[in-house]
């Protein structure tokens, strides 16, 4: 698939992100903060191409229909609208190797108070029912009619590796389709993990996915979670 598609599957992972947005009402940040200084703190934090040397490089943009989903996904846990909580949120370019996808987001909410109800609403019951009832039609959106998706699963994951204030969540699909022409039906499986942590009133996500069978490189994973948490570490000062 090319990188449009890979980055399709990590709208999954920035709509984990972009749903815990809403749990606290809007206070003034702490210290001298700015929106300037959260967004340059933000970009300090995100994944860049020397973190992934080798891998091809592509903007990483947020459509309309994965801003719905993300809003019916607010109604769905029950959160309120996000935009009074967060100040900034920026995505790292989308990086491409082949079958494999990775990008990082960082949202810096208003107040640490507010991160940290987002952390705990985030680790509750109601996500995984609720991506099960409204991701798989989100996707099916996403490619030309006839396409079918099955074995679609949402699961929390606790590797070893996961920082203490983190999260982390597996979507995996199985698409299939039959190109005009041709003889069978093409058949895709795809897996794409999400990795959070909370930095003071950063949230931090990594979002991986691989195609074509198989999960997401674990030793990637934990790398790259490993630099990030380095890099928002430095950067607390700003963002506590």
């Amino acid at each position: 698939m090319t990188n449009k598609n890979g980055a399709i599957f990590g709208a999954l992972s920035l709509t984990i992100v972009c749903c815990g947005l809403g749990l606290a009402g809007a206070e003034p940040s702490a210290g001298a903060s700015t929106p300037a200084a959260d967004r340059a703190a933000a970009q300090a934090i995100n994944l860049r191409s020397k973190d992934l040397p080798g891998w091809q490089q592509y903007p990483n943009q947020t459509s309309t229909s994965d801003r719905q989903l993300s809003h019916q996904l607010f109604a769905c846990i029950g959160a309120p609208d996000p935009s009074t909580a967060a100040v900034v949120h920026v995505s790292s370019p989308y990086f491409d190797n082949g079958q494999a996808g990775v990008s990082s987001d960082v949202t810096v909410m208003r107040t640490r108070s507010a991160a940290q109800a987002d952390f705990v609403a985030m680790r509750g019951p109601k996500l995984v029912p609720c991506m099960d009832k409204i991701a798989p039609p989100y996707f099916k959106a996403q490619f030309p009619a006839g396409t079918k998706l099955s074995a679609f699963r949402v699961e929390a994951l606790t590797p070893s590796w996961l920082p203490p204030n983190g999260y982390a969540y597996r979507l995996a699909m199985t698409i299939s389709a039959k190109p005009k022409g041709a003889g069978a039906a093409l058949k895709i499986g795809v897996v794409s993990d999400a990795v959070d942590f909370f930095t003071g009133r950063a949230e931090v996500d990594l979002s991986t996915s691989q195609e074509g069978g198989g999960a997401p490189n674990a030793a990637l994973e934990q790398r790259l979670t490993s630099l990030l948490v380095t890099r928002a570490e430095h950067e607390a000062g700003p963002l506590g």
